[in-house]
Parts: structure tokens; C-alpha cells; sequence
């Protein structure tokens, strides 16, 4: 990873702000126009304002700004935690909550609420019965459902239209969902605060965290998921490292673990906790999705379309460098690929044959495919590559398992995967 001097600054005024060993803050060669924007876009003025120290070397608009953000902050932030105080205390009549993100974060790494502004509260509960008791309870109380989203993790978001407060209800905390199992396994380890709300205890926080940095590398603040990973990370005890181990290895959560931590690791000096991954499409994305913020030259928009020819590029086999006019209908489709966020997930299939009119190019220990039918854009992780490879058309999926399972994959999840891939059209029967 190779950050600009911009980047490199602000990781280094971030770490020295939460006492992390970090990257030495250089003000060298920074564009501080383009420095206020990058904090701006991942939402760290209210956290740099509230810790600004008098050894900072920062130019003094730049400072009264993060001042000023700060003082902002709380005023929004004392609204938000009288209402989610509410929320939390009605809900926990009905049933057990434990909170997520930011609302799990701002009692373990922050001061205060002001330093770490969230509109939307992500909530898990235990059973659907407990989350939709809650979810009466909200709409009761003026909240109201969002646009639903097909196939997601939580119900559609719940908004109350006068204070925008946003709350999410979830049972599981990943689309596709992560196993039972694991659901389990962090449920049990929760921890109980003595407020009306529990959080997940330190291991599994970590591993949430690690998820959910990488999930959506257009819309989410990346820089700040990365700090938080590495933050959380560098507060673990040795007893606790272990259980972090165990727990991602055990569910094969371990390489998206790593990836985070790396990425972390390569801007603020953190705890790895694991072997270097493979480079694959998330450092890609990473790399270049950091840098975005929107200013005069370079708007939204404009970054959102290069997002889409980065992937167009990878398509064609071309590299992401090389010049190349993109037809509108292409910027379209990968950028509606793009926002779906199927990119940064592992699909977890594939089909015999493959399909006709599909396009793949590999990246890292994956394989990033564009279906021209149905114009969707899959990542494909090792098994799914392995399908897509043999899938000539001359193997039943039987055949095809069989085959899969001397290359040392398991039976059952080489079955899965081909039923999978067959439902996603990625294969035809």
C-alpha cells in the first residue's frame, strides 16, 4: 500500500491522537485543502478536534476548523444519545440488544459520543421474534421503514422523519448470513455493561470490525474503519489475540480478517495478529478508494465512475493505469455492481457449464467476473474459482463434486457452491 503524503498525515495525526505507535505525522508536502477533505470525507474532524494538542504543527485554519467540528458535534451528539437512550431503555423491556459499530465503539475507544457521530444504530438481537417485538416498539414510537432491500441481513431500516435517527435491526450481522454457529459462539461471549444495552466482548468486536472495514469500499469511510480496526486490535490483551485467532479461523473468517488488519497495519503501525494474505481484489480497491474525497476538480461522481472503470479495466485483463475510453452503458452496470456491494463479498459458487458471454480475470487468489446476460459483476473466492475452471460442460455437478473433493475440497461445500452458482446464473444447468 502506498498512501499519499495527505493520507500518511492524517493516519499519523490519528495515531497520535488514540496514543497508537503509528506512522510520525509529516506536514511535508501536504495539501491541506485536499487533507480537510479526505477527514472530512471519512468523518474524523469531530475526533482530531477533540484531541488537538499544542504539539500538533497544523496551520491554524486548519486547526480552528477541527475546533470548530468538534463544538459541532456535540451539540448533534447530545441529541443522539438522549434519543438512543430512550430507544435502548424501551427496548430493553422486551428483549436482550447488543449494539453495534459505533454505538458499541464510542464507551470502549472514544471520550465522548461527540467524537464519533453516527446517525444509524445498528442492533442485534438473539431471535426474529425479539427483533420484530422491537421493531414494534419503534414504529410505535414514530419511527418509520425504509426502502426495503431484497435479500439483506436486517429488515429495512427504521427512521423516526423528524429527528432522523436511523436503527437497524439485525439477527445476523453479514449478507450472505455468517453461520449459526458463529452467531452463537459471540452471543454467549457478549458483554453486559450495566446500561440497558450489551456489546459484543473485545474478540468478537474485533472480528465484526474486520467484516465490516471492507464491505463496501465505495460509500463507507474507509480510512476511519481502518482506524478503528487497528485501534481495537492494539487494545487487546495476549489472552485476548488467542480468542481472536480461534474464533475467525474456526468460522474461516481468517484471510477477511487479515486483510483489514494488514491494511490497518500499513497505515497506523497496528497488530497484524496473522500472516500476510494474499493480494487479492480488496487491497486493490483499498488503495485507491482511500484517496477519494470529493473537491472542485474531482466530485463524487466523478470518483464513483472511475470506481466503475477501475473494475472495467480489471474485466478486460487491461491494468487499472492504462488509459481507456469507457462506453456509459459499462460505467452503469459496474457501478450498479459496485453499489449492490457484491464486489467485495466472496460469492461462494458456480455452474457447469459456464455460462456464455462470461468474463473473468483473476486477481490475487481470486477471480473477478462479469456476466454479460445479466450484466452482474461476481468475485469468486478460491472454491468458486476451482468450479469455474472445471465447468466445460462435460461433468455433472455430481461428477463435478467428486472431482472437487479429490482436489482436497470438502464434498458438502463443493455441492453447496455448485448449487449456488447455479441459482446465481453463473453456471447453466
Amino acid at each position: 500500500m502506498t498512501p499519499s503524503v495527505d493520507i500518511l498525515s492524517i493516519a499519523g495525526y490519528l495515531a497520535r491522537a488514540a496514543g497508537l505507535a503509528g506512522v510520525p505525522a509529516s506536514d511535508s508536502n501536504v495539501n491541506w485543502s485536499r487533507w480537510q477533505l479526505l477527514v472530512e470525507e471519512n468523518q474524523l474532524g469531530p475526533f482530531l478536534g477533540s484531541r488537538l494538542s499544542p504539539e500538533w504543527t497544523l496551520p491554524p485554519p486548519v486547526r480552528a476548523e477541527l475546533a470548530t467540528r468538534h463544538v459541532r458535534a456535540g451539540s448533534a451528539a447530545a441529541f443522539q444519545t438522549v434519543e438512543l437512550t430512550r430507544v435502548l431503555r424501551s427496548l430493553s423491556g422486551v428483549a436482550e440488544v447488543v449494539v453495534l459499530k459505533g454505538a458499541a465503539l464510542i464507551p470502549i475507544l472514544y471520550h465522548e459520543a461527540a467524537e464519533r457521530l453516527m446517525w444509524d444504530v445498528d442492533i442485534l438481537f438473539r431471535t426474529t421474534e425479539d427483533r420484530d417485538r422491537a421493531r414494534a416498539i419503534l414504529e410505535a414510537s414514530g419511527y418509520r421503514a425504509r426502502k426495503t432491500i431484497p435479500g439483506h441481513h436486517h429488515l429495512p431500516a427504521l427512521q423516526n422523519p423528524v429527528n432522523g435517527m436511523v436503527f437497524e435491526l439485525h439477527t445476523n450481522l453479514m449478507t450472505p448470513p455468517l453461520a449459526e454457529g458463529f452467531m452463537d459462539e459471540i452471543w454467549r461471549t457478549r458483554r453486559r455493561t450495566g446500561l440497558p444495552f450489551c456489546t459484543l466482548d473485545n474478540p468478537a468486536l474485533l472480528a465484526h470490525h474486520c467484516i465490516h472495514a471492507l464491505n463496501d469500499p465505495v460509500e463507507s469511510p474507509l480510512l476511519r474503519n481502518l482506524f478503528e480496526v487497528g485501534w481495537l486490535a492494539s487494545r487487546l490483551s495476549a489472552a485476548e489475540q488467542e480468542s481472536f485467532r480461534k474464533l475467525v479461523t474456526k468460522w474461516k473468517m481468517a484471510v477477511l480478517a487479515s486483510r483489514s488488519l494488514w491494511l490497518a497495519a500499513a497505515l497506523f503501525r497496528t497488530p497484524t495478529l496473522f500472516d500476510a494474505p494474499r493480494p487479492s481484489a480488496y487491497e486493490f480497491w483499498c488503495e485507491r478508494r482511500i484517496e477519494w474525497c470529493d473537491c472542485e476538480s474531482f466530485s463524487a461522481r466523478w470518483h464513483r465512475h472511475a470506481a466503475a472503470a477501475h473494475i472495467v479495466r480489471l474485466l478486460e485483463g487491461r491494468s487499472p493505469h492504462d488509459p481507456l475510453v469507457l462506453p456509459g452503458v459499462l460505467l452503469h452496470s459496474a457501478w450498479n455492481a459496485l453499489r449492490s456491494r457484491v464486489l467485495p463479498r466472496l460469492v461462494r459458487a458456480a455452474q457447469p457449464p459456464r455460462r456464455s458471454g462470461a468474463r473473468a480475470v483473476a486477481c490475487g487468489d481470486l477471480v473477478i467476473l462479469y456476466d454479460g446476460h445479466s450484466r452482474q459483476t461476481h468475485l469468486l473466492n478460491p472454491l468458486a474459482t476451482k468450479i469455474w475452471q472445471l465447468a466445460d460442460g462435460t461433468l455433472s455437478s455430481p461428477e463435478l463434486a467428486q472431482r472437487l473433493a479429490g482436489d482436497g475440497f470438502d464434498p458438502a461445500e463443493a455441492a453447496a457452491a455448485i448449487r449456488q452458482l447455479l441459482k446465481m446464473g453463473i453456471l447453466e444447468r
